[in-house]
């Protein structure tokens, strides 16, 4: 058991290039049970890269790959299988050698992540019954999206 606060950040979606992404948010290199997710946005307040003299400092977040942050972790740190099916554990009670070079490495942005409205995802169960219901004699079914 470790000692302190370990964040378990929710899973998200966004969309991106007009597809749907799933993400997680990790800040400042926190301790952390990891999601495995499309993407994760990683999170400034403290780590942010040194400002010039006089600047306010206004966080900053960037959204990364999975890969990329997969490959900057230790292995040894997976509680399933590995990078494609778990979870990644970086507990502390401080941030992870590992974890700080990866929020160093991250280019600065300041750009805004908006989630993607679950109420606006239609679940494959629920489209595999509304398709299995047309058929011959049946009306057949054409979907329209009033949402964006």
């Amino acid at each position: 058991m470790t000692e302190g606060t370990v964040t378990l950040p929710r899973i998200l979606l966004t969309r991106a290039n007009g597809v749907l992404v799933t993400w997680a948010a990790w800040g400042d290199a926190l301790p952390v049970l990891l999601p495995r997710v499309d993407q994760v946005l990683v999170c400034r307040m403290e780590l942010l890269p040194p400002q010039s003299a006089g600047a306010a400092r206004v966080p900053d977040q960037s959204l990364v790959p999975w890969d990329r942050v997969a490959s900057a972790l230790p292995r040894d740190r997976w509680i399933a299988e590995g990078p494609e099916e778990g979870h990644f554990a970086l507990l502390g009670p401080s941030p992870h050698p590992a974890a700080l070079e990866l929020f160093k490495s991250v280019a600065s942005s300041r750009s805004r992540v908006s989630p993607y409205p679950m109420n606006h995802v239609l679940e494959n169960e629920l489209l595999d019954e509304v398709l299995g219901a047309s058929g011959p004699g049946r009306p057949a079914v054409t979907f329209a999206s009033t949402r964006e």
